[in-house]
């Protein structure tokens, strides 16, 4: 629909359907499924046969929102989840690759604090489980303000301290330490659960 922003954030996931292509996720931040711009992001699995005017297509594709593919989330308007999106490696160990996805303008704690969901991925593309970071949940100890946008960035950085599990690095892009808006990077040891 009009301003979904479908594209806004893209990243490889792994073969999750295990058809020897790797698969993608798309964000679409402003997508009004059971509300306005709560947000979604899609699961795309690719094909591509090679001829001389090759063009790869999708396969089939999974939406993950409010509404669809099996997420229990409680979202509210304006929460824009799918503002990023990155492929996190298999850190629960289910040999399924799993993502991380930002929602900036989520209100757990206050107003635009935002947050990042784990979600622990199945086969067919939809959301096994999850586990959301926020000022309020997921054993983070940082305290957010309002309106810092936690979850407008992310990226995977590697198993930083060597405990076999994939971490990552989400930025708060109008954190105030020091200044308005001056923004902040907060680097996240996960646990296998998420955490």
């Amino acid at each position: 629909d009009d301003s979904d922003g479908f594209g806004r954030s893209v990243s490889g996931i792994g073969d999750i359907n295990n058809d020897g292509i790797e698969d993608v996720a798309v964000s679409a931040r402003g997508d009004d499924d059971g509300g306005t711009d709560r947000g979604a992001v899609y699961i795309l699995g690719l094909d591509f046969t090679p001829t001389v005017n090759s063009k790869g297509t999708v396969s089939r594709s999974q939406k993950i929102s409010d509404t669809a593919g099996d997420f229990t989330a409680d979202f509210a308007d304006g929460d824009l989840f799918g503002q990023m999106v990155v492929g996190i490696g298999d850190i629960n160990n289910d040999g399924i690759e799993d993502i991380a996805v930002g929602a900036r303008e989520d209100n757990d704690g206050g107003t635009d604090r935002g947050a990042v969901y784990i979600l622990f991925m199945d086969i067919d593309g939809t959301v096994k489980s999850f586990q959301k970071i926020s000022d309020t949940a997921g054993s983070f100890t940082a305290t957010l303000e309002d309106g810092d946008n936690f979850g407008n960035s992310i990226a995977k950085i590697g198993d930083l301290n060597n405990d076999g599990i994939e971490d990552i690095a989400v930025g708060a892009l109008s954190d105030d330490d020091g200044g308005t808006d001056r923004g902040a990077l907060y680097i996240l040891f996960l646990d296998t659960d998420g955490t």
